[in-house]
């Protein structure tokens, strides 16, 4: 029986391992994250109830922040009032830096083009300092709990 169990978990790493890229850190978070699963599987055929519901709380809470849901929470908020649109991230190297570019569907005048500029890059920060958060706290919970699961 063991060994079927070896073999099954063999073959469930093959599509994480086909996608491998060492040039992207995201790869990492993916193996560690399916390594999470099975431990947390294990856990609760184990019975290890807490152990089980607090990774499963951790892996949410890592497919949240690594799909940077919180990140994007501000598009949500400016594409009701005021339609859609598309952000570009343009560098400029005169000054060194990232300039956003927003590019609304709807028509709007110079001085509503700068007021939604304003109101654009003010819900953008909230977001962005909500997905610092989510991403500090995933790996907070995370060093907390990880020598903790041990059967």
């Amino acid at each position: 029986m063991v060994f079927f169990h070896k073999i099954k978990n063999i073959l469930s790493w093959i599509p994480i391992l086909w996608k491998q890229d060492d040039t992207k850190y995201t790869y990492s978070i993916s193996v560690f994250r399916k390594q999470l699963i099975n431990m947390a599987n294990r856990f609760e055929v184990d019975g290890y109830m807490y152990g089980y519901h607090r990774i499963e709380t951790i892996i949410k809470l890592m497919d949240k922040v690594y799909s940077y849901e919180y990140a994007y929470e501000y598009k949500e908020g400016l594409v009701r009032p005021y339609g859609n649109f598309n952000t570009e991230f343009i560098f400029d190297k005169t000054e060194n830096k990232l300039i956003t570019n927003i590019i609304w569907e709807r028509e709007y005048t110079k001085s509503e083009l700068e007021q939604l500029y304003t109101i654009h890059q003010k819900a953008f920060e909230i977001s962005a300092e909500k997905q610092r958060r989510a991403h500090k706290l995933l790996w907070k919970l995370i060093e907390h709990n990880i020598q903790k699961w041990v059967i």
